[in-house]
């Protein structure tokens, strides 16, 4: 069976993502449209509201679905 720990993308800034490295945290994905307008207030928006909630239990994963094997 794949886990998302299996797989590696690349980051907006064309950097390679290997999930392997969070292997036991709790991850929140969240697909973005990194060339919209929009994607600095929504994710500055939902960062603030996730680090007041669970500062130290999760680590944040923003995508644009580019997974490689």
């Amino acid at each position: 069976m794949t886990r998302i720990y299996d797989f590696k993308a690349l980051t907006s800034k064309g950097k390679e993502l290997d999930f392997k490295q969070f292997e036991g945290k709790v991850l929140l994905i969240v697909n973005t449209a990194s060339k919209c307008g929009f994607t600095p207030l929504s994710s500055a928006t939902l960062l603030l509201q996730l680090q007041r909630t669970l500062r130290r239990t999760l680590k944040l994963c923003f995508s644009k679905l580019n997974y490689r094997n």
